[in-house]
């Protein structure tokens, strides 16, 4: 991560910390479109194995998918095609079976445009990051 969102309307110890744009908060790596395949393949093939969630952070899932929802909605286009591929993979798991989140997270990375680095799971270069936590 290049930047820590921070709104500047407090002014903790402030050592290294500058304001943001809201648009800025989100940054989205060039393996996106890979990440966002893999989490639903693996979701698919070993849902259990790969995904967990606690009961008591439902409503803090649902809270904060809603926050992500309406800030795609109020970033810039180019920028919101690539969230949207994210917020996809994070609602389909939220709200179907591993099937179906499997290809909605696959059609919303392909529609984002954003290609995969052609890393391959297991390579040391795969680090599978782990930000989509809503139960279903």
């Amino acid at each position: 991560m290049k930047h820590t969102p921070y709104d500047g309307a407090s002014k903790p110890l402030t050592i290294g910390l500058a304001e943001l744009e809201p648009d800025r908060w989100i940054e989205l790596g060039e393996a996106l479109g890979f990440y966002l395949s893999e989490k639903a393949r693996l979701l698919v093939a070993n849902r259990r194995s790969v995904f967990a969630a606690a009961a008591e952070s439902e409503n803090a899932q649902r809270e904060s998918l809603s926050l992500s929802l309406s800030l795609s909605l109020s970033l810039s286009l180019s920028l919101s095609l690539s969230l949207c591929s994210l917020i996809i993979c994070c609602a389909a798991v939220h709200i179907s079976t591993g099937a179906m989140a499997g290809r909605w997270s696959s059609a919303g990375a392909a529609a984002s445009g954003v290609q995969g680095s052609g890393q391959q799971a297991g390579s040391p270069a795969f680090r599978p990051r782990h930000d989509c936590r809503l139960s279903n």
